[in-house]
């Protein structure tokens, strides 16, 4: 027994020998490089009443969601890499005009395919058409009545017993038209009863043969952006003594939707609101201005255009 167990060790102490001769040192593995890609944060909403679609690069086409439309996007998206982004409008009467970049005209394409170069929001913007029948004009200087450009789709329209306002978008540019108003046709317009379901169509058939005495260029004359930028780091009571005044807010985001004259802004502020803030002007005044975004025209009268440059007189 002795000898058969000095046997059994012995074999087993060559076998593990021999293992031990046969291996091989390894060499050592090359620590692996990460190559860090820079993200952007991509923004995508709407302006009115429209809805959204976007894809990433590898995504395919952007589908729209039909049991709960987008209208507002966000995500990190590599330096570089390509979207796809598509829009709609939501409701019937609404039409898109043109996309935005970071407040900026940027396309007339309801689709459009980018590329991610820096943080950016893209807007698409829809505004209503008044339903009238005729024939818009494709040249700015064709517009002639106000027939003209009542087809065209538009964010402000009006008139009074002296004057009419078409403020409409045409190749991705703002413009206003402005007619007087006869008094036998002022009278007329202010005869049309509100329940009218004809209403409207009987406002533009009283508007279309007007005159146009001037069209002015409302993207031409914006203001310069040092202009509006220099009030960034100022307080709310600069803003509001200076004629701002608020129309809208997302008070988790600090962003105020502000017009001064005839143009919009979306003014972020730094500091905090009051638990009951309610819009009102002293609830904002302590506030800074961290950043101010040109975002489009506002609200216009005939009056408010003294001053801006006319294309026609």
């Amino acid at each position: 027994m002795k000898k058969i167990k000095y046997v059994l060790i012995s074999l087993l102490a060559v076998l593990l020998l021999a293992g031990c001769g046969s291996a091989k040192p390894q060499e050592p593995e090359e620590p692996q490089q990460e190559t860090e890609t820079t993200q952007y944060l991509v923004f995508v909403n709407v302006e009115g009443l429209g809805e959204i679609a976007v894809a990433q690069e590898g995504e395919g086409d952007p589908v729209f969601e039909e049991e709960y439309p987008v209208q507002s996007y966000g995500s990190g998206v590599p330096e570089g890499a390509k979207m796809t982004i598509t829009c709609r409008p939501s409701e019937e009467g609404w039409q898109f005009v043109k996309w935005k970049r970071n407040g900026e005209n940027y396309s007339t394409d309801q689709t459009i395919t980018v590329t991610v170069d820096e943080q950016a929001e893209f807007v698409a913007v829809f505004m209503t058409v008044t339903g009238y029948e005729g024939e818009p004009v494709k040249d700015i200087h064709d517009a002639k009545v106000m027939g003209d450009v009542l087809a065209l789709p538009y964010s402000e329209s009006g008139y009074s017993e002296t004057d009419a306002i078409f403020v409409f978008e045409l190749d991705g540019v703002s413009y206003a038209a402005v007619a007087e108003v006869p008094a036998e046709t002022g009278k007329a317009l202010f005869e049309i009863d509100f329940e009218d379901p004809e209403r409207d169509k009987k406002a533009n058939d009283l508007l279309a043969p007007l005159e146009i005495t001037h069209i002015y260029n409302l993207t031409e004359s914006r203001p310069e952006e040092t202009e509006y930028a220099s009030y960034v780091g100022k307080t709310g009571d600069v803003l509001l003594e200076d004629g701002w005044f608020i129309h809208g807010y997302y008070t988790d985001e600090m962003k105020f939707m502000m017009q001064k004259g005839i143009y919009n802004y979306d003014v972020i502020f730094e500091g905090s609101l009051p638990e009951d803030f309610n819009e009102e002007p002293e609830q904002m005044k302590a506030l800074t201005v961290k950043s101010i975004t040109f975002t489009g025209v506002g609200s216009v009268n005939a009056e408010d255009l003294d001053g801006h440059a006319a294309l026609v007189r």
